[in-house]
């Protein structure tokens, strides 16, 4: 009865979908309903003109080389129209030069692609390739039972690929995934995923994790694609055949800067039970990683346990006074910034210049990470007396760094989301912090003489005053140029602020405060504590905020009005340049990044 009830219900089901018109929907039900129903010629009439709708007439002409004993009158009619009728499959054939060029480029990369030819070539026959109405491509696909299957479903898949929502984090934040896919099915929504998370933020681009036990469906897509650029990029990290599981295990073994993936998504065939989940190899590195890491961190805490206070000092004055060695530095800064990374190659060269020795830890790739694993490795290389890093504090370095050794930072920005009083207070007692955060520091009743106020300086080797050689005359003569990488206009940094608000009443006050603070720097002209206040006191009354955190108040003041009065000032003064070299015919030249997207600049980015 119940198996009655159940074969009946989606058989309505089926007919539902058909009413309202969705024939894709209706026929990607009809392989397993007339598998169980093959009497149900209704059905099976139906399907085949559903088929001829959309101009599969193989499909079509399947459904009724599968129909056993004597069909009704009206189905036999429309099986012998369907069986003269031409336009079938499409030769795999016609789209193998596009997949000769994506081994192509796989090759290159040295990837090994002859499991992806041999599989291909040992069960093309299981795959057919159709194209309807629509000028959309449908695959079939003959299961091990023999059973003829759409493959990963039959549907509008490009349309279905673009409505899908993105990944978490990719198309908004600044440094998303990295992300793993169980196959890529035809491939649109893996492409993009990859366009959308190239480049994203100062040359950052994460991995991307493909894993397809069936060599031969990932050739499907290979078929189906132009993905020479896309394959050639390493951060697409492909695993693939029978090996795939220990081999995207050991890659993640064999690399501690190989980042473990955010989220896992499901884009091809439904996967067989009996073979290993992507997510249980990420879920066994992660633990393997966490242990390494672990170990590896009590180990160097037993090799700094006997470095307090006084041996640091006596290890200082010793290399400071010429009767020791020189200090060895370790350092890191990633690749990802735009002036520290230029700022530590000026500290590297300096400390060097002193006598020190300092070796400076970077990302290798703009997917890769500096895993707390490389960070260990390095100490044990150097065994450095001290770890230089500019604008971040020890919380940051929780698992990288032992507690015995002291880290000094440069700090050059005073960022709100790093100089909080919570990460003052997890300070070690042998850390110093020079640059321009002592006032900040110590009005929270932190140590002074851990604080030491400095300019930032800068190097005369790299900035030197020698005169432009004649082509580099002809190449930046102009009547004025302009270097920032400040090109996010007022309004963009306004709306990227509010995407990360928690709450609605913080989203109103951000409002209210871009609204305010442009009236009050035409008067002012600065962004100085009393206007700031002036700006906070009238923007919470005007989102009805009695009183703001103290940490969030500071956020305020020091990250999101001074980098917007910032911003209106910046532009502002180019948009008074920019007018001013199209009234006159004068050439203005702005290098930095994003200029070529602004909405009114663009025209004169320079690169």
């Amino acid at each position: 009865m119940s198996t009655t009830i159940t074969a009946d219900a989606y058989r309505e089901r089926m007919l539902d979908l058909q009413r309202q018109g969705k024939g894709y929907q209706f026929l990607s039900l009809v392989d397993t309903y007339l598998a169980a129903a093959a009497d149900d010629h209704e059905i099976r009439l139906r399907a085949a003109r559903e088929y001829l709708d959309l101009g599969l007439i193989d499909a079509a002409k399947e459904l009724f080389d599968a129909a056993a004993g004597v069909l009704p009158g009206e189905v036999t009619q429309l099986a012998e129209t369907v069986a003269s009728l031409r336009g079938g499959s499409i030769p795999w054939t016609a789209h193998e030069r596009v997949f000769e060029s994506n081994l192509c480029a796989l090759r290159a990369r040295g990837v090994d692609c002859n499991a992806i030819r041999a599989s291909w070539s040992e069960r093309r026959h299981r795959y057919r390739l159709l194209r309807d109405k629509h000028g959309v491509y449908q695959v079939r696909r003959q299961d091990a039972a023999g059973t003829w299957r759409w493959f990963p479903y039959l549907g509008n898949h490009r349309a279905v690929d673009d409505a899908r929502p993105l990944p978490e984090a990719a198309g908004g934040a600044n440094m998303p995934g990295p992300y793993l896919f169980e196959g890529v099915g035809l491939g649109r929504y893996f492409e993009r995923v990859y366009e959308a998370t190239l480049d994203t933020f100062l040359g950052y681009s994460c991995a991307l994790f493909v894993t397809e036990p069936d060599a031969d469906v990932l050739a499907v897509a290979l078929h189906l694609n132009d993905w020479r650029k896309l394959l050639a990029d390493p951060r697409v990290q492909l695993f693939f055949g029978e090996d795939w599981a220990r081999a995207l295990s050991e890659a993640w073994r064999d690399d501690p800067d190989l980042p473990l993936p955010r989220q896992a998504m499901n884009c091809g065939w439904p996967s067989d039970e009996s073979k290993p989940r992507a997510v249980d190899i990420v879920r066994g590195a992660t633990e393997a990683r966490e242990t390494a890491i672990r170990d590896s961190l009590a180990d160097l805490e037993r090799r700094y346990a006997a470095r307090d206070i006084s041996y640091l000092s006596g290890r200082l004055s010793a290399a400071l006074e010429g009767s020791g060695p020189p200090l060895r530095i370790l350092a890191a800064v990633s690749i990802h910034t735009t002036f520290l990374q230029h700022s530590m190659r000026d500290a590297k060269r300096a400390l060097e210049a002193m006598g020190h020795r300092c070796v400076v830890l970077s990302e290798r790739s703009p997917y890769t990470t500096t895993s707390p694993l490389s960070f260990h490795r390095a100490i044990r290389e150097l065994d450095p007396d001290l770890f230089f890093v500019l604008d971040h504090l020890r919380p940051e370095f929780e698992g990288f760094i032992p507690s015995n050794l002291p880290i000094l930072t440069w700090d050059q920005d005073q960022l709100p989301h790093v100089m909080t009083r919570a990460n003052l207070r997890r300070v070690a007692r042998h850390d110093f912090l020079v640059g321009c955060s002592k006032s900040h520091c110590v009005s929270h009743g932190f140590d002074p003489r851990q604080y030491l106020h400095a300019r930032v300086p800068t190097c005369p080797e790299q900035f030197g005053g020698e005169p432009l050689s004649a082509a580099e005359e002809a190449r930046y003569a102009c009547d004025v140029s302009y270097v920032s990488h400040a090109s996010q206009t007022p309004l963009q940094f306004h709306d990227q602020e509010k995407r990360g608000c928690g709450s609605a009443s913080l989203s109103r006050l951000l409002d209210a405060l871009y609204e305010l603070l442009p009236a009050q720097l035409s008067v002012h002209r600065t962004t100085d504590g009393g206007v700031m206040s002036q700006v906070l006191a009238e923007g919470c009354g005007r989102a009805g905020i009695g009183r703001l955190d103290a940490d969030l108040e500071e956020r305020l003041r020091s990250w999101y009005l001074w980098r917007l009065g910032d911003r209106i000032f910046r532009h502002e003064a180019l948009e008074w340049v920019g007018k001013w070299a199209r009234g006159s015919g004068r050439s203005f030249r702005i290098y930095g990044r994003g200029w070529d997207k602004h909405p009114t600049l663009s025209e004169f980015a320079a690169g």
